[in-house]
């Protein structure tokens, strides 16, 4: 388990999201800026602005998405874990995780699908396909998949690792 663990380290450790997050929030910044400037400044509007900052914000939220499961900041319902005991509260925090693995899952799928369906279909003004925005769906979701992954292999490490020092004192008495 520990070399599948340290797999998903090294994919999690590229940090492929959180440099897409970070270059498509500054294109979407930077275009956004450059449009009010253009229609309120010098009263001539740039019209693939929009199409743009559309790509951009859909790619910044998707791989956003999966940089933020890094430090484990996804949103959880955590209330009923706060009441129970530190090895109850591990199990249905994985629990939780399987569930997101499987939406993740089914994300990638119907992500992927979607990309499909939609290399015919161009952006009006870029003329680029709208797969290219699409196409964010399943790459999030993927670069996602790997952080939970190595978060929920660690959890089960640590959860094994205290499951069996438990027992070993236990058999000591």
């Amino acid at each position: 388990m520990q070399k599948l663990k340290q797999c998903f380290a090294n994919l999690a450790n590229m940090n492929i999201d959180e440099n897409l997050a970070f270059i498509s929030l500054i294109v979407m910044v930077l275009t956004t800026f450059i449009g009010v400037f253009y229609r309120y400044v010098l009263n001539a509007p740039i019209i693939w602005l929009g199409e743009t900052i559309q790509l951009s914000f859909t790619w910044f939220i998707f791989t956003g998405m999966s940089s933020i499961t890094k430090d484990k900041l996804h949103m959880k319902v955590d209330f009923l874990l706060t009441y129970m005991s530190n090895k109850v509260a591990k199990i249905f925090s994985m629990i939780g995780d399987v569930v997101l693995m499987i939406v993740l899952f089914v994300f990638i799928y119907y992500g992927w699908l979607l990309v499909l369906l939609s290399k015919s279909n161009y952006f009006s003004i870029l003329s680029i396909p709208r797969a290219a925005m699409n196409a964010a769906v399943p790459v999030g979701s993927l670069l996602m998949l790997i952080r939970v992954v190595y978060n929920f292999l660690d959890e089960l490490s640590k959860f094994f690792d205290i499951f069996y020092s438990q027992k070993k004192l236990d058999s000591k008495k």
